[in-house]
């Protein structure tokens, strides 16, 4: 990559987090540190759920929004780019609660017909090279319903079991099929004021949907909410968690090794 391009994704990205003002959503960082997270594909991950690099960030279990600069156009999407994410996307449409689907539902049938919804085949054959990607359809995203969510979903899932299959006869034991859902693709012109419009719709429902919780992330919360009901439950927590898994099994029959209960401290501190 030329250092002009470089260039043009440190301009993009601090335009991006002028505008966004949350560092939570774009945070500050070096020009050399965004230089860092640019893809040898071409490709900026400047929305990510963890402030990792994009190294680590591709394999984290949450939806990105990323960034690809062309001649003329920026290309601007909102992934759910590996097996962890593409299940909590379908958590999302599936899952515990109807109010967060609604609303993002809501936001997503309100876009203009720019946008489109993809679903894509990524086949790695072994660690090293690139992954290669293929887009097995579009849908407009502000078309989507039921139906077609539902599609998306049984999608996901032939996709995983063919890449399964596949695996069995690959060359590489790195072999790796499964699908990518791009929720929201749209492809504009380089120009400031299009690209600040398109954050003002994306981030909403990044945000959305990184509050969806993944069916672990229910389960805990739902173990956390019974440990409170036990008197002392902090001491237990803290001192003796042997005991404290005991007493789960015999009030709500919650099976748990006293060892793992230590990741409940991380959630309580973290309240």
């Amino acid at each position: 990559m030329t250092k002009p391009n470089q260039e043009e994704y440190v301009k993009w990205y601090n335009i991006a987090r002028e505008h966004i003002n949350n560092d939570k959503i774009i945070p500050k960082i070096s020009d050399n540190e965004i230089i860092k997270n640019i893809s040898g594909e071409n490709w900026l991950m400047f929305i990510k759920g963890t402030q990792e690099d994009r190294a680590n960030a591709v394999n984290y279990p949450e939806p990105n929004v990323y960034l690809v600069i062309d001649d003329n156009t920026l290309e601007i999407g909102l992934t759910f780019n590996n097996t962890p994410s593409v299940d909590k996307f379908k958590n999302i449409i599936k899952g515990h609660s109807d109010v967060e689907k609604t609303e993002l539902v809501k936001k997503l049938l309100a876009l203009n017909n720019q946008y489109l919804t993809c679903l894509v085949r990524k086949i790695r054959k072994m660690y090293g090279p690139s992954p290669k990607h293929t887009t097995e359809y579009e849908i407009q995203t502000n078309t989507l319903n039921d139906e077609k969510f539902e599609k998306l979903i049984l999608d996901c899932v032939k996709i995983r079991e063919e890449g399964i299959k596949n695996k069995e006869t690959a060359e590489f034991a790195s072999y790796f099929e499964g699908p990518v859902v791009e929720l929201i693709y749209i492809e504009i012109k380089q120009d400031k004021k299009s690209f600040t419009a398109v954050l003002d719709d994306i981030v909403p429902i990044y945000s959305l949907c990184l509050d969806v919780k993944s069916d672990e992330q229910y389960e805990d919360n739902l173990i956390l909410e019974k440990i409170k009901q036990i008197d002392s439950w902090d001491w237990y927590l803290e001192e003796d968690r042997k005991g404290l898994s005991e007493i789960l099994k015999k009030r709500f029959n919650i099976e748990i090794e006293h060892t793992k209960l230590r990741k409940y401290i991380k959630f309580i501190d973290s309240e």
